[in-house]
């Protein structure tokens, strides 16, 4: 467990053991984040920017704690590519086996 944006989030660890209050970097690929308006254990952010690209619809998220995350939601019928706007409060979640911490 590690404190993304002042909220507690799960991420598989991988080789390596945390210590407490140790600062990690980790990465989750844009495709495999989910933004939603439901607040259910996640970061919570604003939506800055939307851009469509064509297949995909990418979002610029900044979270309250003031990071960044860049989120792409594929277009299509069932998606919720177009549901949010810029200004559009949302939470930010993932899966933990999409998320990898890295190391030296």
């Amino acid at each position: 467990m590690v404190m993304v944006g002042g909220e507690p989030v799960e991420v598989g660890v991988g080789e390596g053991n945390l210590k407490a209050i140790e600062t990690v970097t980790f990465t989750i690929r844009p495709e495999k984040i989910i933004l939603s308006r439901q607040a259910a254990g996640g970061p919570i952010g604003t939506v800055q920017d939307r851009v469509y690209i064509g297949t995909d619809t990418r979002y610029l998220i900044v979270l309250l704690s003031g990071e960044m995350v860049i989120v792409r939601v594929q277009n299509g019928y069932g998606s919720e590519a177009g549901e949010f706007a810029k200004g559009d409060r949302v939470m930010v979640r993932w899966s933990c086996e999409d998320a990898r911490m890295l190391t030296d």
